[in-house]
């Protein structure tokens, strides 16, 4: 997105019903895509990391697509002030070059192609409470990467996704992340739901693996709180970030009718149908 007024097309676009569960930094708010009905169903959550907004354009393609009954909210991008940081550098700041050139500095004189951050510099992945500050990667410096910020959900974005998960009960919470073919479920000592994983992942054709050194990200909070999560890693790892645009219809082809799967999963987590 080079744009938040892309984003509000590509969101009307997806035919979905639109509210907002908050308010970025910058003072976007953050959208959220409704389809089907119900209670409990799936939160998808995309954007996380800024250079990664290829996970953004692929929700809005898969939530257009959706058509079955099950509920499915959609956060496609999360993290908007870092994507358009990670988009236009310096043109995000046409009348404030102070704030561009502390973040530049931030970022060791580099371009922002590379930003995973927001745009305090805090990694929104390590920032939720689930063993906050405990991960191998983590430090403590804002940066393109890896901060974990100056407390748990001190962030915006963050605070937004956990205030909509404390309010409504989701069946399964799935966050995507660019790159690698993996699909990472569990926290903890917390692996539940494997054989959940496993349709998915067979469906999909990625790797199941287990999370190992990581902590503060979405799909802990929400394991550690009880609720079935997985961190899918879609594109194949021979390319580089961001991910190449070029490479979008691969990845919708890939990830069609997953939204399907998701809704059915989550039924029968909550015992609405039986396996």
């Amino acid at each position: 997105m080079k744009s938040y007024k892309e984003i509000e097309r590509l969101a009307q676009q997806s035919g979905a019903a639109l509210d907002y569960i908050g308010v970025t930094y910058l003072g976007y708010p953050i959208p959220l895509l409704t389809k089907g009905r119900g209670e409990g169903g799936v939160l998808l959550v995309g954007g996380v990391h800024a250079r990664e907004y290829i996970t953004s354009y692929l929700l809005f393609e898969l939530m257009k697509e959706y058509c079955g009954e099950g509920r499915i909210d959609c956060v496609p991008a999360l993290n908007i002030d870092g994507i358009l940081l990670s988009r236009l550098g310096k043109k995000l700041f046409p009348k404030a070059q102070a704030a561009y050139r502390g973040l530049l500095e931030m970022n060791g004189g580099r371009d922002f192609a590379q930003w995973k951050a927001n745009i305090r510099g805090v990694d929104l992945n390590t920032n939720f409470d689930a063993e906050w500050g405990t991960g191998l990667m983590n430090v403590r410096r804002p940066g393109a990467e890896n901060y974990i910020g100056p407390f748990p959900e001190s962030e915006n974005e963050t605070r937004a996704v956990v205030e909509r998960l404390r309010k409504y009960p989701y069946d399964i919470v799935v966050a995507y992340h660019s790159k690698g073919e993996e699909i990472y479920f569990g926290f903890g000592e917390e692996f539940g739901n494997k054989h959940h994983a496993e349709k998915v992942a067979d469906m999909l054709g990625y790797a199941l693996k287990t999370s190992v050194g990581s902590a503060g990200g979405l799909k802990d909070y929400c394991v550690r709180c009880g609720t079935f999560g997985l961190t899918i890693e879609v594109g194949e790892d021979r390319f580089p970030h961001p991910y190449p645009m070029k490479e979008l219809p691969r990845l919708i082809n890939k990830h069609k009718g997953s939204l399907e799967l998701f809704s059915t999963i989550g039924a029968q987590i909550a015992g609405r149908i039986y396996d």
